[in-house]
């Protein structure tokens, strides 16, 4: 299997294959496209020439073209293109491990968790690593990875308690970040909207109310799973049955606050005119709605890129002990918050 082969199969030049798979940079592509060119990837289990030159070279078996190839378990989402947030770092992952000779064709989700089938093919897959993307609520589900497989690496904005290489922006201060800046516009009513359950970034907003003298208000709280759908639905409960409208709400994602945002103007309400709306992790489409998003920019390429550098170093035994590397956040001020007159 040849690039020249995957822009076959996906009906596309070898030089869009070839960007794709190499460069951070995904304006040349529609994610369409670049989609499409990914699912090529994995149902082919494409891995570059020069990999499969030296695994030729080291005897060709299948336990060492087996070891060159790494698992991704999802813990938010069914698939990575289904969560812009977390595409953008299974993307830079697997662009990263095509440059270190790995690939990553196997994905996992823990929505499949109770499928004896799909639990059967976690087991019975032969891998050489395995990159955990996304909170993982349950103790038994880390207590299972780490019985299955040796070398794992985590990634995402809340650590785990465990003794695995971790790769985290920290979604505590992303969250502490998200309202000083609402707090510093002088907004003192600051509505929630995103998870409330094992949910850092929900401490960190209530942290952040009780650090300024401000009470922690119930009826001003959306609680819901962090997806659009939901989004909408629990913004609306919150305009709905709130005793007085805040003047800003603070949501844990942007693709919450998107929902939000379609919700507010379905209320005839303005943003930021009579509410600021606050989002976190800066996914492409916040940049591009009306009014822009402001939020707080998580690095999700370099995460992605770093977890897996971690991870490869990890199998080939440079390094014994756990790993754990926290990434910087960036506030990202824009039109949909303004300061109270």
């Amino acid at each position: 299997m040849t690039v020249k082969d995957i822009a076959r199969l996906a009906g596309v030049s070898p030089s869009t294959v070839s960007r794709v798979l190499n460069s951070p940079d995904n304006s040349f592509a529609s994610e369409k496209v670049r989609n499409r060119i990914w699912d090529v990837v994995h149902e082919t289990g494409y891995v570059p020439n020069p990999t499969a030159k030296s695994l030729r070279k080291s005897g060709g078996g299948p336990k060492a073209e087996s070891n060159k190839n790494l698992a991704c378990i999802l813990a938010k989402t069914r698939r990575p293109q289904d969560n812009p947030f977390f595409a953008e770092i299974a993307r830079a992952a697997e662009q990263q491990a095509l440059q270190m000779g790995y690939a990553i064709p196997y994905y996992f989700t823990l929505f499949d968790a109770s499928n004896q089938s799909v639990i059967q093919r976690v087991l019975s897959t032969d891998i050489g690593g395995v990159f955990a993307l996304g909170r993982f609520d349950s103790s038994s589900t880390l207590d299972f990875l780490s019985s299955r497989y040796e070398t794992i690496v985590y990634s995402g904005i809340t650590g785990t308690d465990n003794n695995w290489d971790q790769v985290i922006c920290n979604g505590y201060e992303i969250a502490r970040t998200a309202m000083r800046h609402l707090l510093d516009y002088g907004h003192t009513r600051i509505g929630y909207v995103g998870e409330t359950r094992h949910e850092i970034r929900f401490t960190g907003y209530k942290d952040a109310l009780t650090d300024a003298g401000l009470p922690f208000s119930p009826d001003l709280i959306g609680r819901c799973t962090m997806n659009g759908e939901e989004g909408y639905a629990a913004a609306n409960a919150l305009i709905s049955h709130a005793s007085r409208l805040p003047t800003a709400i603070f949501c844990a994602n942007d693709i919450t606050a998107i929902s939000v945002l379609r919700l507010l103007r379905k209320k005839g309400l303005r943003v930021p005119a009579d509410i600021s709306l606050m989002g976190a992790d800066d996914i492409p489409m916040s940049s591009v709605v009306t009014p822009s998003l402001s939020t707080v920019s998580v690095p999700k390429g370099d995460m992605g890129r770093l977890a897996i550098r971690v991870l490869i170093d990890r199998i080939n035994k440079m390094h014994r002990l756990p790993m754990k590397i926290f990434l910087p956040y960036k506030l990202i001020i824009r039109e949909s918050t303004r300061k109270i007159t």
